[in-house]
């Protein structure tokens, strides 16, 4: 049997989904990249329940030295399974792929009402605003 007639990348470990409407169930399988989701594979590998129990955990079954064959004979795994790869410590953990969430406050923080109040150099706040829409520096007093 030959696993591959493509290329060392055609090889994917990657999820297919079971299970009902609304309560998925993943097998973890090798099969190759240009077959479907739900297509034919080569072999389980594992399983995989994104729903969390009532204690909050999600279930993870693996076969870790089938993993590392697969692995060994060049499939790839796909982004979510090498996240479960990660957290199994079976690869390095996954890199992230967008930056840490910033809080909206830092990103624009609060001005004040005071401020916009103020007057700049013996100007008034509505001078400096018609001078600065017309395009003209506010005039500056001698002094």
């Amino acid at each position: 049997m030959s696993l591959s007639n493509r290329g060392p990348s055609s090889l994917r470990i990657s999820l297919q989904r079971f299970g009902r409407i609304h309560r998925p169930v993943y097998r973890i399988v090798a099969k190759s990249r240009y077959s479907s989701r739900d297509g034919k594979f080569h072999e389980i590998l594992g399983t995989y329940d994104p729903i969390p129990d009532m204690h909050g955990n999600k279930q993870v079954s693996l076969k870790i030295d089938r993993i590392k064959h697969w692995m060994m004979v060049g499939a790839e795994p796909s982004e979510r399974v090498a996240k479960l790869l990660g957290i199994a410590e079976v690869l390095p953990p996954a890199p992230r792929r967008v930056p840490p969430r910033v809080p909206f406050d830092v990103l624009f923080p609060r001005e004040e009402a005071d401020s916009d109040a103020e007057s700049v150099e013996g100007t008034s706040a509505a001078d400096g605003a018609a001078a600065s829409s017309s395009g003209a520096a506010p005039e500056q007093k001698p002094s």
